[in-house]
Formats: C-alpha cells, sequence, structure tokens
C-alpha cells in the first residue's frame, strides 16, 4: 500500500556550520567589538552571550539568517526569554527536532477529521501515513501543509506498496532529469524480468509524483 513518512528534522551539521558562521561574524562586526559576543552549541541547544538585550537581538537576525542560508528552516527555532544579570546577557536558543505525541494526536485527528481514505499512525517522532490512492496522500500532505502548525515539517519516505523506499525527500535533484534519484525497487516475485521491469516503472511514477 502506498505510504509516506511525515517528520520534523533538520540537519545537525549544517545548523553548526550556520553556527561557525555567526560567530565568525559578531567576531568580525565593528559593533560586537569587546562586547565578548559569542555562541555556543551544544547538542540542539544554542546559547547566545553578549552585554545587552538589544545585542542579543541583534545576534538572534544574524543566526537567522545563518540557519536559511544552509538549508534550516528557521521555525524550529524556539527562543527562551533573555536572562540579563549585571553586564551580561543570555540568550537559549532550541531547534526542535520530532514530532511531539501531543502535536501528532492533534494532526493525526485533523487528517481523520478529513474523512480522507488513509490510516494515519505515530510512530516515535514522525507519522506514517498509508492509502490505497496516491491522490488520496497528495491531498493529505496539501491539507497539512495549510495548518496552522507552529512546527517544520517535512514528507519523506515515499512508499509505493512493494516495500521497499522508493525516494527521500532531502536527496539533492538531478538537475539533468529535474528529479530526485530514485532507487528502483524489485518485485517481491518470483517472476521474470518482465514483472521487475514493471515495478520499476510504478516506482518511476510515484517518484515523480512524490517530489511534484
Amino acid at each position: 500500500m502506498p505510504s509516506f513518512d511525515v517528520v520534523s528534522e533538520f540537519d545537525a551539521h549544517e545548523a553548526a556550520n550556520a553556527v561557525d558562521q555567526a560567530n565568525r561574524e559578531v567576531t568580525n562586526r565593528f559593533d560586537f567589538k569587546g562586547t565578548g559576543s559569542t555562541y555556543a552549541l551544544e547538542g540542539n541547544v544554542i546559547t547566545l552571550t553578549s552585554q545587552s538585550d538589544f545585542q542579543l537581538q541583534q545576534m538572534l537576525d544574524i543566526l537567522r539568517q545563518k540557519l536559511a542560508k544552509r538549508g534550516v528552516d528557521v521555525g524550529c527555532m524556539k527562543e527562551e526569554e533573555p536572562v540579563v544579570t549585571g553586564s551580561e546577557a543570555r540568550q537559549t536558543v532550541i531547534l526542535r527536532q520530532g514530532i511531539e505525541s501531543e502535536l501528532a494526536r492533534s494532526l493525526v485527528k485533523k487528517v481523520k477529521g478529513s474523512k480522507l481514505k488513509v490510516q494515519v499512525a505515530i510512530q516515535g517522532e514522525k507519522l506514517r501515513v498509508s492509502g490505497k490512492k496516491r491522490d488520496d496522500l497528495q491531498a493529505v500532505i496539501a491539507l497539512l501543509k495549510e495548518a496552522d502548525v507552529d512546527l517544520p515539517l517535512q514528507y519523506e519516505n515515499f512508499r509505493d506498496g512493494c516495500d521497499r523506499v522508493v525516494v527521500r525527500n532531502r536527496q539533492p535533484f538531478d538537475q539533468e532529469n529535474n528529479k530526485r534519484p530514485i532507487e528502483p525497487c524489485a518485485a517481491r516475485t518470483s517472476d521474470s524480468r518482465t514483472r521487475t521491469r514493471r515495478c520499476a516503472t510504478t516506482c518511476a511514477r510515484w517518484a515523480r509524483w512524490s517530489v511534484s
């Protein structure tokens, strides 16, 4: 049965690159000279340190720009309240990853309320959506994109009923063919070459649909 996963993830390596670039910028900028302004990344938490709340706001703007430039959706940022003590100001930014149980239940309820003929299951920090018709799955993606969710969602691991991943949403585009790379999957039968070829053709069509 065709299916795909709904996830909320970011590339941790690109996030680290963004923090490094932000640190280089505040080190070289004249208006930050002598302020001791720094970004410190530990896991999914970025700690901003400077001398005033105003400078923290400037640092937040720089961080957003660097993250966006590295392909990290700034919607994953959760900004804690700044703490100012004497001549030091600190603020914590959490890069959220994974769909929490409360939000997952809300999304499942929304999909079920749409009356689309699909099944939705919570699998850890992601959702698995499956259905007989690819048009219904496409409608679910459109529904979730319009939902009022303050967390970026991605759609990946598209399958076309043969229990093998056809395409992953984060793979780079094949510029020559204007689509993402696909892995044709062999049919789970002992039929001859014809059956395998037919399965590969079906998966290729599904891959083109999934990235449209």
